[in-house]
């Protein structure tokens, strides 16, 4: 009996990350070429997908996924611009930067930094991405609020402060007239 060798057909040195399907999520958005999943099964839990290929639908790892156990349930997130994205809790607003994990190993996870003060946000309807930044409804029921490309939040509700008892159930930017358009439920 002779044995030949012949070139390995496969290996798995420099592979990708084995593919592993998401939890129930209540909220997604994008970001850098990324689908984001948040209010998962698992409080404080965010998935971050691994980057979007031509041909390729979003594919996700349990590796890449982190949790951000002292926001409690983040409810909801959006790009801020394509260096920041905002994670949104109840009482805090996490922001995440950089180019994240690799798609290999993992390495270079993101580490999501909490923003000043107490202003959150539950409603994934409410938020919407700006060429300014991020539009939201606050959870403590002060209003509307914009998280800026500088990271500030700033206070946008004067206007609308006849309005705020109502809930918001869908936001749209239009870039036409460069306005936040909310739809509001009825009374």
């Amino acid at each position: 009996l002779e044995l030949v060798t012949t070139e390995a057909l496969y290996t798995f040195a420099g592979g990708e990350l084995a593919n592993d399907p998401p939890p129930p999520f209540q909220a997604a958005f994008l970001w850098r070429d990324r689908l984001i999943l948040v209010d998962t099964d698992v409080q404080g839990d965010v998935w971050v997908s691994k980057e979007k290929t031509v041909g390729n639908g979003f594919a996700f790892s349990g590796t890449l996924a982190f949790n951000v156990a002292a926001a409690g349930r983040i409810r909801c997130g959006s790009a801020v611009d394509f260096n920041s994205a905002a994670l949104f809790s109840d009482a805090g607003i996490w922001i995440i930067s950089g180019a994240g994990p690799d798609s290999a190993s993992g390495a270079g996870q993101y580490s999501p930094v909490r923003l000043p003060g107490r202003i959150g946000c539950i409603n994934a309807h409410s938020v919407v991405s700006t060429p300014a930044g991020v539009v939201f409804e606050a959870s403590d029921g002060s209003g509307i609020w914009m998280l800026t490309r500088n990271l500030v939040v700033i206070y946008l509700g004067a206007g609308v402060e006849n309005y705020k008892d109502r809930k918001i159930a869908g936001a749209t930017f239009d870039p036409a007239t460069q306005q936040v358009r909310l739809v509001l439920e009825s009374a």
